[in-house]
């Protein structure tokens, strides 16, 4: 009798504790790590994402809550680093750039200004404002450029798919929660 009380407490401890150390699904975290950022007409690019949130606090709750639930993260920037190993050319050049990503509706996106952005009829380049948008669990997004008008062209956009492959993990270890909240919402 007794042996078969252990075999049933074993059973219930071998099948309960997958359950009790189930990890979060990589999508209710906010992406970390190097990927490498691949677009048609341009080079690929190493793109750097570090996070950092703000843990989100209920005045009710003695413990505060990771931003993370069905929507995804909230309360998290995406600090991204662009990079290529050459700089030899334009586009190469243009690939190389830093911006804080925010997420609005499960999609990430950030805006930066390109001083050569846009390709005049003379052959001189122009400002343009690039937006990338992409979901972190598909790895994929959309480059939209527009610009105003200027050098002889009329305002314009363009929107280009582009894919996102994972490398690896960032060589230093990041800290996501950097401040510390109180239960009422105080952080330092």
């Amino acid at each position: 009798m007794i042996s078969v009380i252990r075999a049933l407490a074993a059973a219930v401890l071998f099948i309960g504790a997958p359950v009790g150390l189930a990890v979060p699904a990589a999508a209710d975290q906010p992406m970390e790590g190097s990927y490498t950022y691949n677009e048609a007409g341009l080079p690929p690019a190493t793109w750097m994402f570090s996070p950092t949130c703000v843990p989100v606090c209920a005045v009710s709750s003695p413990e505060c809550t990771r931003p993370f639930g069905a929507g995804g993260p909230t309360g998290c920037d995406l600090h991204m680093s662009s990079s290529t190993p050459e700089h030899i050319n334009r586009d190469e050049r243009e690939m190389n750039f830093g911006a804080t990503a925010r997420i609005v509706s499960g999609i990430w996106s950030f805006t930066y200004p390109q001083p050569e952005g846009v390709r005049c009829p003379d052959g001189s380049y122009a400002p343009s404002t690039d937006t990338y948008a992409f979901d972190d669990a598909s790895l994929t997004g959309t480059h939209t450029v527009t610009w105003t008008p200027q050098c002889g062209m009329q305002a314009g956009m363009t929107k280009t798919p582009f894919t996102l492959s994972y490398n690896g993990p960032l060589p230093a270890p990041v800290t996501r929660y950097p401040l510390q909240c109180s239960q009422f919402g105080i952080c330092s």
